[in-house]
Parts: C-alpha cells; structure tokens; sequence
C-alpha cells in the first residue's frame, strides 16, 4: 500500500514553460525528501503547456485556471487542492530544488508546533564574477537632474549568449530605462559564469558626445569612443555563489527586503536561525497556520502577498524559522524582466496597502506624503529637466508611480476594513485563549 502524502506542492505557472518544466522535474526526481503530492496552478498563458506537463508528468495534478489569477490566488487554489496534507510546500517556477530539500525544512517544523514555516537558503541560479568598474569623466545632465553620470549599460553577452537579465546591478546604477541603465563614477556588477567562455561583451552607451574610460580592479582600461561601443572583458578568478535570500525582513518605510540579498555566499547564513517573514519563492508551510489565517490576500495579485501573510500571522503568535542545511537555486527575474514597469507598478502598490493593513496610521500617512514627493522629483528629473535641456522626456518612472498610486488608493478602503477584521480576530483569540 502506497505511503500517505505529508507534503503537498504547489508550483504556479505562468509563461515560463522551460523553467517550469524543470522545476516540475527536479521536484519529480526528489526521492529523499519525504513523500508528497504536487499540484501545478496553470496561469497560462494558453492550454498547450498544461497539455504537455499531463504527458511528461502525469503525476502530477495540473489545475487549468483559464485565466491568470497571480501567484497569491493561485497559491490559494493549489492550496484548497491538498486539503489531506499536514504541510505545503510553495515553489517559484523558476526555482530548481535538490534531491531531500525538504526532509530538514520537515524536521524544523516538527520541532515546534507554534513555528509556521521552514525556509530554506536561496542562491541565485548558478556563479557569478564581480566586476568593478571606475569611470571617468563624468556628466551631470544639468536643469534639475543632479546626478552625476559616466556610462551606460546597454547589453552585455558571454559566448555569444545574451546575460544581461542574469546580471546583478550591485551598487553605482540607477534605474533601468528602455536605453539602457546609467552608471555613476563607480559600479559594482555581477555577470554569471560559463564554463565555456572567459569573457563578458558589455554593451556600453556614452554621455552625448563625450568618450568615457573605463578601469577594472585589475587595473584594465578600455577607452569608450562617444557614440558607445563594445567593453569586452576577460572573466578571471573563481566565480561565487551568490545569496538571493535567507529570510525576509519588513523596514520602517513598509519596504520587504531578502536578507542576504545578492551576499557572495561564504558561509555568514549557515544557522538556523528565526525570521521575520518567509519568502514564497520557496517554503514549507504548516497547514493549521495558512487555514487559520485564510491564505493569501488575492488582492495583491503578484508581490509582497508572503510579507503580508507572514506579518498576518506572527501578531496572532506564529514564527518563522530558517534552516540553511537546505538550499535552492532560483533563476531570479525569470518572468518579471519581461514586464518590468508592471512588476515595478505592483510592489509598490502593494507595499502601500500592506503599510495600510499592518502599519500604523501615521506610518501610512507619511509613506503617502513621501510617495507622492518621491513620484514629484522623478517628475522634475526625468520629464522637466528633459525637456528644458531639449531631450526627449522619459514618463516611465511617473507613470509606473502614477499606476501604483491610483491602485493602492483604489484598494485602500479594502485593506483598512481587512486591518479592522484582523485586529477583531485577534481579540477573540486572546479571549479564546
């Protein structure tokens, strides 16, 4: 007689077929962690993938939604599809996971009844090569744009292959537009590794009618004639493991951030140790917790709904624990750098509305404030001081902002009931209790 699962996973799917096949399989192949179900959410984009899982893996249970419902309704309708198990796993499709990554996450949550949730380390897919690059002269747009601005990333390849969706942007680069990303007078940039290739091909734009010289830490100069040109640089050194996240963290300004985020991996997070929030790129869940606490805010849709829920369920008395004897790797951005002024739009909204469901009243009033003056500077710098040195404007930034803002007030009556009926819930518990 087959063993019961006491996992179930849910992966959710949207567009990304061959990062979630491999998913899908790395997660079939796991014969030592304990037994489990797996259910995939199909988003979409059409019905041919689902199709396709049902022939690879028939094993697994595949929920065609018709629609794209986002990662938090989705989580929910896998959820609902594994009523029987104890614990539930959520994986990001582009995650990749080794065999037995869950039997210590298992263990963790089995050591104490009150904690929610077992995460493990997550890595960025793959090694990176750190790249420091000081350049000169600089240029400063002038007519209200203060920066101070010297080169501008447009591509960069290895082997001929196109790695500019895998590159970190570690520190000395300022937003990405559709021409590139601006750097400062120093940059510090990570470009993933390949056994095959020892050089990077970096794509790189100039300020109007000026050159640039570019110096690496080992002392390379490339000159940049202006008009931009191709920066093509030897890959020398061990390349790293780099950490996306061990946990997550909720700042003053209602801001989530992964702990570790883009570390180089040297063993400083090899402790379990309690966090603040879970990640749901990857995590164990305890049923009792996600049937308690209702599951995912729909209204989210996409981002900041994990930080929403965990800080849902810590003030009712849950905790949060990591486990670093399990370890994942996630091919970052897979699917977001295909829509990035959408990513863009909905994490700020959704930080907006989870400020308002668990922040206090005079936090959301001043992150408010402070939206509106950031999204009026990006105003002057990017649209007026455009147009009065007599470029061509870039509304990007204003209208992702603009969206956000509009969503965030539209759902804010919503969420403040949501804070009401939370606190109501809490108090009937303690009474309870």
């Amino acid at each position: 007689m087959p063993t019961a699962p006491v996992i179930g996973i849910v992966v959710v799917h949207y567009g990304t077929d061959e990062l979630t096949l491999r998913c899908l399989r790395s997660l079939s192949a796991d014969s030592e962690s304990p037994p489990s179900r797996l259910v995939l959410v199909d988003n979409g984009p059409g019905p041919g993938f689902a199709r396709q899982v049902r022939v690879e893996l028939p094993q697994v249970l595949v929920l065609g939604t018709g629609q794209n419902l986002g990662f938090a309704a989705g989580c929910n309708l896998g959820i609902s599809a594994l009523a029987e198990v104890p614990y539930i796993a959520l994986v990001n499709s582009d995650m990749e996971v080794p065999r037995g990554w869950l039997t210590p996450l298992l263990e963790t949550l089995e050591g104490d009844a009150r904690c929610a949730s077992a995460s493990p380390k997550i890595r960025f897919d793959g090694r990176f090569h750190t790249i420091e690059i000081v350049a000169e002269p600089s240029w400063r747009p002038g007519r209200g744009d203060r920066r101070q601005l010297t080169w501008r990333l447009e591509g960069a390849s290895i082997g001929g292959r196109d790695v500019m969706a895998s590159c970190q942007l570690v520190e000395g680069f300022w937003e990405p537009r559709p021409s590139g990303i601006w750097a400062g007078e120093r940059a510090v940039l990570r470009v993933p590794s390949d056994p095959t290739a020892r050089v990077v091909d970096l794509i790189v734009g100039t300020p109007p009618g000026q050159g640039v010289r570019l110096r690496t830490a080992d002392g390379t100069v490339t000159e940049v004639p202006p008009g931009g040109g191709r920066f093509s640089l030897a890959l020398g050194g061990d390349a790293v493991p780099v950490i996306n996240n061990v946990g997550t963290a909720w700042r003053a300004d209602g801001y989530g951030i992964d702990v570790g985020f883009q570390e180089v991996d040297e063993g400083q997070h090899d402790r379990p140790a309690p966090v603040q929030a879970w990640c749901g790129g990857a995590v164990l869940l305890r049923r009792n917790y996600l049937s308690q606490m209702g599951g995912f805010d729909g209204r989210l849709f996409l981002y900041y709904e994990d930080l929403e829920l965990s800080l849902r369920g810590a003030s009712s008395g849950w905790w949060y624990a990591y486990d670093p004897r399990s370890v994942v790797a996630h091919r970052h951005a897979a699917s977001s750098a295909q829509q990035p002024q959408r990513v863009a739009r909905l994490k700020e909204r959704n930080r907006l509305l989870v400020v308002a469901r668990h922040g206090t009243i005079a936090q959301l009033g001043a992150q408010l404030l402070r939206f509106a003056a950031v999204t009026w500077s990006y105003l002057q710098r990017d649209v007026v001081a455009a147009i009065l040195r007599g470029d061509k404007p870039w509304w990007g930034e204003v209208r992702t902002r603009a969206g956000a803002m509009a969503g965030a007030l539209a759902l804010l009556p919503a969420m403040l009931r949501a804070r009401r009926l939370d606190r109501r819930a809490r108090a009937g518990m303690d009474v309870l209790a």
